[in-house]
């Protein structure tokens, strides 16, 4: 059973999730041309590649929530 690093469940499959979206951008920074393989997310992430199923069905689905993620920030980067 795994362990649970925050004060509760949501909590932690939260931060999990923000060190894999984080993951993935850094990959994707360093000059990537194609959406990261999930072995590589998961390794920068500090977790087994099949912890990414948990989160993401597929890696277009991981380039989505990325994008999901990203456009908040940029929306108002652009409207500023």
């Amino acid at each position: 059973m795994p362990r649970i690093t925050a004060p509760t469940v949501a909590e932690h499959r939260e931060a999990q999730e923000r060190a894999l979206l984080d993951a993935a951008r850094a990959v994707l920074a360093e000059g990537a041309t194609e959406i990261p393989a999930f072995a590589e997310v998961a390794a920068r992430a500090g977790l087994a590649r099949s912890s990414m199923y948990q989160y993401y069905r597929s890696r277009q689905h991981l380039l989505a929530a990325l994008i999901e993620d990203a456009f908040p920030r940029w929306s108002e980067r652009v409207e500023a």
